[in-house]
């Protein structure tokens, strides 16, 4: 199950990260199980707008939860620790609460924010390590040569197909930690089920086109590389593991997990579309092994 620990858990902030991409995140040390832990903080304002520009329920915190369940169910690489940690206004840095107000329908500030936190596992994201900054040619020509390390790692038809499977519609090189031994880390799952405004009961009918921005990444500097016969191979193969450990485990656990944020009916609905997708007729169609 995810920890979820209250304002007295935070020891303090730690430098800024060099980096944040488009979320309100900081660094600080989290007491988890009286072990101190360095860990990256996200804290997530209870409302959102929508793309209509309606204020909705932000689900993003629950997004994240589902999909590191999900992702360590599969055997997939995540940070060590993980969870949820409520903290007061005073405890985030100032910069990041302007951040939080200027996402928030009505810019207000809140006295208190639900966080995503996620242990610091020293490793650089795919995109610090390989993609420097400066000239487009040679950002470009970096990005090619992981572009076709990419396509020789074996992990890679994998995390592409769970993230089909979760429809996260923002996996991309800062959200994949690189080890020196290869093995990638999947963080940030804040785009699970397309858009934090994701409703229960309406999942198969998302207006929202769904963009696996790997797999996009790879076939624009390798052509027809999702179409050759051995990608399809592992990623049916990935499809299967994946329905295998849904029954196993996964589903139990997301239940679980979707219990404390939703009611019955919505975790049933939630649970059913997560089952339709591992159906084999499905994901033969999804892969294009079978037409």
């Amino acid at each position: 199950m995810i920890t979820i620990l209250s304002s007295d858990s935070f020891i303090g902030q730690l430098p800024a990260p060099e980096s944040t991409g488009i979320s309100p995140i900081f660094r600080g040390k989290i007491s988890v199980e009286s072990e101190s832990l360095r860990c990256y903080i996200k804290p997530l304002p209870d409302s959102i707008a929508s793309p209509t520009g309606q204020k909705v329920e932000n689900r993003e915190i629950l997004s994240e939860a589902l999909g590191y369940t999900l992702a360590k169910g599969a055997g997939l690489r995540t940070p060590d620790n993980a969870g949820i940690i409520v903290l007061k206004a005073e405890q985030i840095p100032s910069r990041v609460v302007a951040h939080l107000k200027s996402i928030t329908p009505g810019g207000d500030a809140q006295a208190d924010y639900a966080c995503w936190y996620s242990q610091d596992m020293i490793h650089p994201s795919l995109l610090k390590n390989h993609i420097p900054d400066g000239h487009p040619s040679i950002r470009q020509a970096a990005i090619s040569r992981l572009a076709l390390t990419l396509s020789k790692n074996d992990q890679t038809p994998t995390i592409i197909t769970f993230d089909e499977w979760t429809e996260n519609s923002d996996r991309n090189l800062g959200n994949l930690l690189g080890s020196a031994d290869g093995e990638m880390t999947l963080i940030d799952h804040g785009r699970l089920l397309r858009y934090p405004t994701w409703s229960p009961k309406n999942l198969e009918a998302s207006p929202y086109a769904l963009r696996n921005v790997i797999s996009d990444l790879l076939n624009n500097f390798i052509p027809h590389w999702s179409e050759k016969t051995p990608i399809k191979s592992a990623r049916l193969l990935a499809y299967n593991n994946l329905s295998v450990c849904w029954k196993s485990g996964s589903k139990s656990a997301a239940e679980k997990l979707l219990t404390e944020f939703l009611d019955t009916n919505d975790v049933e609905s939630v649970l059913e579309f997560l089952s339709s997708r591992l159906e084999q007729s499905n994901y033969n169609s999804a892969v294009g092994l079978l037409v």
